[in-house]
């Protein structure tokens, strides 16, 4: 889904969560994910959907944290762990544990700010899970390029033959008038604001 500020990304994530039994909800932030959790919880509450962080993913694959060189207050080396939860994703002969084996729905938020590890554990994900996959983005909104994100990824998948592009086109944030005026200035820059 290619949506822009306002148009109800967080409330169409959680509603296709809550719609399927077993889902896995991916963001970048702690924060993001109980705020996706709870509208889970609100369009179903019986809903057994996990919503966490990629990174909680990678450690949960790996089940213990890397101390080398990294977060100076944690002693987490993230890319480090990324890529040892891809090599066990990678490995046919590793059984997936039993919390994300039972998962055949995916959804990742802030798609654009995948960096390329992030991107290949999404992709091993699918590929492991044989599950759908839904990203949901926003081009413009793309702010981690300075840890190695693109939006590359998402353009990516759209080229895939077995990808549906959906763009959320309302605004539920703004008065019309301000977004009118945000488009204009979007389309004037060709898009790089």
């Amino acid at each position: 889904a290619k949506a822009g500020a306002g148009s109800g990304k967080t409330h169409t994530m959680a509603y296709a969560i809550s719609q399927h039994s077993g889902a896995l909800g991916i963001s970048h932030t702690k924060v993001a994910c109980e705020a996706i959790h709870q509208r889970v919880e609100r369009f179903r509450a019986a809903c057994d959907a996990h919503v966490c962080t990629i990174h909680s993913i990678a450690k949960r694959l790996t089940s213990d944290t890397v101390d080398e060189s990294g977060d100076p207050e944690s002693g987490v080396d993230y890319d480090r762990m990324l890529e040892r939860a891809i090599e066990v994703l990678r490995d046919p002969e590793v059984p997936l544990p039993s919390w994300l084996s039972s998962r055949r729905y995916v959804v990742v938020d802030e798609f654009q700010d995948t960096g390329s590890l992030q991107n290949a554990l999404v992709g091993l994900l699918r590929h492991r899970l044989s599950c759908a996959l839904v990203v949901v983005g926003d081009f413009a909104q793309a702010i981690y390029g300075f840890q190695g994100a693109t939006s590359e990824h998402m353009n990516n998948l759209r080229v895939r033959s077995d990808c549906v592009e959906v763009t959320l086109r309302n605004n539920y944030r703004s008065h019309p008038s301000i977004v009118a005026h945000a488009n204009r200035l979007s389309h004037a820059s060709n898009g790089d604001i």
